[in-house]
């Protein structure tokens, strides 16, 4: 994780703010992108001028917006998620860069005279298609009780992850399929879950019996994975 990004979120926590920060930016975005539709539409059916000129606010205020939103994203993926690989993740950055294409076209258009022209009608629809695309990828990874909840000291739990798992687990992911990482698994949403599936787990992931790791070492692992991942 890059030093920085560690010493901005603590200093955030310092000062009692314990959240992710990308949804205080991405909702800017979104409902900028909105707005710009619904204006062109309405510039549209009534033919009027001035809405088409607040169609093209909202759609570069959108544009201004769009840099912090997704710097924040990349930051809270590091911090909070600590930078796995997900497809979540990878089709959250594709369309993010999509976005930047759109927006980059719209505002080259605009500049050119061409704001009314049905092609940034358009643009504004396929801006609106994609910021949905990416709420809906941004819901998936809290559906997969993904957390972002502050670090908390888990030293017990940390260091169970580290002897047992950290070597087929590197980063809460997973070397034999990545696309199936520790991190996020809808293993950990529950604890009796968890524990049966370490206790007989699929190939080529061996079983820890009561002997190897009890029941209250498991305990502590799950609640590691589940909240004390921050403070790796």
């Amino acid at each position: 994780m890059t030093h920085w990004i560690h010493v901005f979120y603590e200093t955030l926590e310092g000062l009692g703010y314990t959240h992710a920060i990308h949804p205080t930016q991405v909702h800017m975005v979104i409902g900028l992108l909105v707005g710009a539709l619904i204006f062109a539409l309405l510039a549209l059916r009534w033919k009027t001028s001035s809405l088409h000129v607040s169609a093209r606010h909202c759609f570069l205020l959108a544009a201004v917006f769009a840099f912090p939103a997704i710097l924040t994203g990349l930051m809270d993926w590091q911090y909070f998620l600590s930078g796995i690989w997900f497809s979540t993740i990878q089709g959250k950055l594709a369309l993010s860069g999509l976005l930047l294409i759109l927006l980059g076209t719209g505002c080259v258009l605009g500049r050119k005279g061409r704001g009314n022209a049905p092609g940034m009608l358009l643009i504004y629809l396929f801006c609106f298609l994609t910021v949905g695309a990416l709420g809906y990828l941004g819901g998936s990874l809290v559906q997969r009780g993904i957390s972002a909840e502050p670090a908390r000291n888990h030293a017990e739990g940390r260091a169970i992850f580290e002897s047992n798992c950290a070597g087929c687990h590197p980063g809460g992911g997973n070397v034999s399929d990545p696309e199936k990482p520790v991190l996020g698994s809808p293993m950990l949403r529950n604890f009796e879950v968890f524990e049966n599936w370490l206790r007989d787990p699929a190939p080529p992931m061996p079983a820890y019996p009561p002997e190897d790791l009890s029941r209250e070492e498991v305990r502590k692992l799950h609640e590691y994975l589940v909240h004390g991942w921050n403070s790796s």
